[in-house]
């Protein structure tokens, strides 16, 4: 019987998703008394490899892995009861078990809430073409909790939902699904860049 709660927080970047994430895992650490771990993916390097840090400067300590069934490890071994996975759409191994195909990261939640470990993850919600992105889109599926977040356009100030991302500048159309680029605000701003568009200036919706 599942026993955890899965909440997940989703939306375009700079949208605060690692911020909330961090300030829960700080809570709970601090006040709930809670065995919190953190992980993030291992090839996410731009700003900390021992920690999740937001633009505005939140962190918690935190374990980067690889292969998302680490993940489950890491929770036996520190007998943790809240599990905080931030980027998670950088996870993208698949696997089979039982018969069905999936996401890693999508068994690896389940079976966390399985034994009754609470999960907290973000992750981006659509690509920079626009569609939608997973495994974010389908852990959204299994939540019990959704927390939709909303980042500013570059271009208008109005809310914006979608990332774009830019090479040289320019919108670029074409390209690896993901790639770990500097953006705006950023140390080690790179050829690629990311922004946070509204529906009115994001291109390619």
């Amino acid at each position: 019987m599942r026993k955890g709660r899965l909440t997940v927080a989703y939306g375009p970047m700079f949208s605060g998703k690692t911020a909330a994430l961090a300030e829960d895992a700080n809570r709970l650490r601090e006040i709930a008394r809670r065995r919190v771990l953190v992980c993030m993916p291992e090839m996410d390097t731009r700003r900390s490899r021992t920690e999740i840090v937001s633009l505005s400067g939140a962190r918690a300590t935190a374990i980067q892995v690889a292969d998302p069934f680490q993940i489950l490890t890491l929770a036996a071994e520190t007998e943790a009861q809240e599990v905080i996975i931030d980027e998670v759409h950088f996870f993208r191994q698949t696997t089979t078990q039982d018969g069905v195909e999936s996401w890693s990261i999508v068994f690896v939640v389940k079976i966390l809430l399985q034994r009754g470990v609470n999960v907290r993850v973000a992750g981006v919600n659509t690509n920079f073409l626009g569609y939608p992105f997973p495994p974010i889109t389908d852990l959204i599926g299994m939540a019990d909790d959704l927390v939709r977040t909303r980042a500013i356009c570059t271009v208008c100030g109005e809310p914006a939902d979608w990332s774009l991302r830019l090479v040289d500048g320019k919108p670029a159309g074409a390209g690896e699904l993901i790639v770990v680029a500097g953006t705006r605000g950023e140390e080690g701003v790179a050829k690629e860049t990311y922004e946070a568009r509204c529906g009115r200036h994001h291109p390619f919706l």
